[in-house]
């Protein structure tokens, strides 16, 4: 089975990712890592095949606004790999991360995707609350 795991994020801000791993063999599946960098660093994790690292460089000092289109530019990037590499399963890391992939998820990895959130801070906007329905 092809795994990706997919996150808007740095892989060490990936709370209990391990746990997951931990969970999946590993010497049957395949497991893949798409994800943003920020920090501009190396990191790696046992049992990771590949890794997709797309560079998000945004400032303190920049606007919600300004900060939210830096990460959106990394949509394009991610969904290029998961059409190409043909996932059985995607692991969605984080609400945010599903915001961006929301439609392309359900048309295209319908009953193939978990999302897994770690923090409702955001669930309590009602926009966003109505989109993770």
């Amino acid at each position: 089975m092809r795994i990706a795991i997919l996150g808007a994020t740095n892989i060490k801000h990936m709370s209990l990712l391990s746990h997951y791993l931990n969970h999946i063999d590993l010497n049957i599946n395949e497991v893949d890592i798409i994800y943003t960098d920020k920090y501009d660093i190396e990191e790696h994790i046992q049992g990771i095949n590949n890794y997709y690292k797309y560079r998000v460089d945004i400032k303190e000092d920049w606007s919600f606004i300004k900060k939210a289109i830096a990460y959106y530019r990394f949509r394009p990037y991610a969904k290029k790999i998961l059409e190409e590499n043909h996932y059985d399963f995607v692991i969605v890391w984080g609400s945010y991360t599903g915001h961006l992939f929301k439609r392309f998820l359900e048309r295209s990895y319908k009953d193939k995707f978990i999302l897994n959130i770690r923090d409702y801070f955001f669930e309590n906007n009602k926009l966003i609350k109505y989109r993770m329905k």
